[in-house]
């Protein structure tokens, strides 16, 4: 969860001003940095909440799931609250305030199913190959989704008016071929892999023309050796992948 109409992010002296004399700090970042508000953007969020807790309420009263919100980074504590809220349910929430990356990915990996607003989410989670959707306005998310083949039956705007029958129906889609999908992301997983790997490559012909002094150890023939040493989930998706 998070709140796609915070952004962008600017600096307010006067904003700043006001909250030290009326003690409301309501939508401030940090120092002089507030977050954008106003009547269209708060309407906007309500939509999304709500859209997302009837969908997911209608599909958890059918098929008997448990609800875990996830707050990737710290911020999006107060839309993962406002979703229980709306939810009525009292559900535990794993915020990156308490849990680190490495606790969130483990949570990540434990889903059934991810509905993700977040980049990060998306890419932690398919090395478990959890199915997600995405409820965005990321192009990162976007570009990632249409990569795997997913973009016309799991990719949604957060700013969809009919967000809740929408985000149902991609439910109901992905609950029945979660199996096939998983698959389909775990199969898109070495592709990044190496691209990861061709970064080192990359930086090493950078040092090696730029630094003719610094001595460096020759480039391994397998791309696979320029990567750190994998978790053995990892070296099972490869394994299953080949690239």
């Amino acid at each position: 969860m998070v709140n796609p109409f915070y952004w962008p992010v600017k600096p307010s002296l006067t904003r700043l001003a006001r909250s030290a004399v009326t003690r409301n700090w309501g939508h401030h970042y940090e120092k002089w940095y507030f977050f954008s508000s106003s009547k269209d953007r708060n309407r906007l969020y309500w939509n999304y909440i709500k859209g997302i807790a009837d969908a997911v309420d209608r599909f958890r009263k059918k098929h008997d799931v448990h609800v875990i919100p996830v707050g990737m980074e710290a911020i999006d504590l107060e839309p993962c609250t406002d979703l229980c809220n709306a939810l009525g349910l009292p559900a535990k929430i794993f915020t990156s305030r308490i849990y680190d990356g490495y606790q969130l990915t483990a949570v990540l990996h434990s889903l059934s199913m991810l509905v993700t607003s977040r980049y990060h989410a998306r890419v932690l989670s398919m090395t478990g190959g959890v199915p997600s959707i995405a409820v965005s306005m990321d192009e990162r998310l976007y570009n990632i989704f249409q990569e795997c083949g997913h973009l016309d039956d799991y990719y949604l705007s957060t700013n969809d008016a009919n967000l809740g029958d929408h985000l149902l129906s991609s439910l109901e889609t992905l609950w029945e071929n979660r199996d096939t999908v998983s698959r389909e992301i775990c199969a898109c997983v070495p592709r990044y892999l190496k691209i990861m790997a061709e970064m080192g490559r990359f930086f090493h012909g950078f040092v090696q023309r730029s630094f003719p002094g610094i001595d460096l150890q020759p480039l391994p023939g397998d791309w696979k050796d320029c990567l750190p040493q994998l978790h053995p989930g990892l070296q099972k998706i490869l394994a299953d992948n080949p690239h």
